[in-house]
């Protein structure tokens, strides 16, 4: 079971904090474009050998890496989160 995911993204590709923020599920976020977040960004693309964004990496609960995904990999974002991430992670959002 995954305890963590951090998010990898550019300005281009915002798109992906609104679809992360639907599950429940702790999460760390890295933009490119702002110097702080880059510097501990490049070290996540580097280990799993791409400059492809947007990245999530799922880290389990011992802290270890276990699972990649990015845009070149696969670009049904919420089919492939759905399957990683248990549906009772998923936070309901009540349209009043």
């Amino acid at each position: 079971m995954y305890h963590l995911i951090r998010v990898v993204y550019d300005e281009d590709c915002r798109f992906i904090l609104d679809i992360v923020n639907k599950y429940n599920i702790e999460k760390e976020f890295y933009s490119l474009s702002h110097y702080k977040e880059r510097k501990k960004a490049l070290p996540i693309l580097t280990r799993n050998g791409t400059k492809n964004v947007p990245l999530i990496e799922f880290v389990d609960e011992e802290g270890e890496e276990s699972k990649v995904i990015w845009s070149e990999t696969n670009p049904n974002w919420e089919q492939e989160l759905d399957k990683l991430i248990p549906t009772d992670d998923l936070t309901i959002s009540n349209n009043l």
